[in-house]
């Protein structure tokens, strides 16, 4: 019983991304920001999930503001290291 469970939520798991078009990058060496994307993707499948509209609403918009929060962090450290951060081109604006 447990084994389909994993099945159904990993078919689940897998439809939420090829939706969202999130995959592991094809890059030679992945970012960080690459590796939350993937994770982010995996919980936001789990939160469709849930039956309540109104868990599912406050998760996903709690997921989000994390979501927010990991990139600022990351973007901060890069800036701290290196000076610059890499131009994320889905985050430009026009």
């Amino acid at each position: 019983m447990e084994q389909s469970n994993k099945s159904e939520h990993s078919q689940a798991v897998e439809k939420i991304l090829e939706k969202n078009g999130h995959r592991m990058p094809i890059k030679p060496t992945p970012s960080r920001f690459d590796y939350v994307k993937l994770q982010m993707s995996v919980l936001e499948a789990g939160i469709e999930q849930l039956q309540s509209p109104r868990a599912k609403a406050l998760a996903l918009t709690n997921l989000e503001q994390a979501y927010m929060w990991i990139g600022k962090a990351i973007r901060d450290d890069q800036i701290a290291r290196n000076g610059s951060a890499e131009l994320q081109e889905e985050r430009k604006d026009g």
